[in-house]
């Protein structure tokens, strides 16, 4: 049936105004039977221009939405409400291989990043507890030139400690002890002293001491990363 005839017997005056007809000065929203031209029409994209021909006579206009068959907008804006209107044919979005492409990537990347920050945190630990370390002989050697409390100060040297110990032997139970801790990181791998044992005292006076000889302060995880820490028998520390 012309669409012409059949809204001119509902009562109604077909006009292009956005899928709307008009009687009067009133807007009049298309009722169901619009919906069903619409339908009826627009089945199928090859048919578009031919299906478009009755509507366009009838004062209405094809809507073409992202390469689906058309629908008039009075549908369009219920599916809409309703949240039932068809997706596009065609929509954008990832493959598996390219997500796992990107996963393998951000991989790569972490654990670059990660072995970078490790590997510089373990360097600035190494480094500073190399510098406790040496401080701590130092530290009693000072004391003992300084005639503190009228004792000789000494070093206790262990895997992962260090301690300013008063008097001419190491106490652990002496409230005096100083005591520094090393890093989780960071080991005192070696050490050896003249006369053996692991102490180092110093002399009243000169700040000298008997018990020269080295130690190696190094990683854990790498010990081929390591400082070097002599005493010498005037009392001096070095570091290389």
């Amino acid at each position: 049936m012309d669409p012409k005839a059949l809204y001119r017997e509902r009562g109604f005056t077909p006009s292009l105004e956005n899928g709307i007809v008009a009687e009067g000065h009133s807007r009049v929203y298309l009722d169901s039977t619009v919906d069903a031209f619409c339908k009826t029409f627009f089945l199928a994209s090859k048919q578009r221009h031919k299906n478009a021909i009755p509507f366009f006579s009838a004062g209405f206009t094809p809507i073409v939405d992202f390469g689906i068959a058309p629908t008039c907008p009075r549908a369009a804006r219920r599916q809409e409400a309703q949240g039932t209107r068809p997706m596009p044919k065609f929509t954008m979005g990832f493959s598996i291989i390219e997500i796992l492409v990107v996963v393998v990537a951000l991989s790569f990347v972490s654990t670059i990043l990660f072995t970078s920050f490790f590997s510089a945190n373990s360097s600035q630990a190494l480094e500073k507890d190399a510098a406790i370390v040496a401080a701590a002989f130092e530290r009693a050697r000072s004391l003992t030139l300084s005639s503190s409390q009228d004792q000789r100060y000494g070093v206790h040297v262990e895997a992962n400690r260090v301690s300013v110990f008063p008097g001419d032997s190491y106490d652990a139970n002496n409230p005096a002890n100083r005591v520094e801790v090393l890093n989780p990181l960071v080991t005192i791998s070696a050490h050896e002293f003249a006369g053996g044992g692991d102490n180092v005292v110093f002399k009243r006076l000169t700040g000298e001491t008997d018990n020269t000889g080295t130690l190696t302060v190094s990683l854990i995880a790498d010990p081929s990363r390591f400082f070097t820490i002599s005493i010498l028998g005037t009392g001096i520390i070095e570091t290389y």
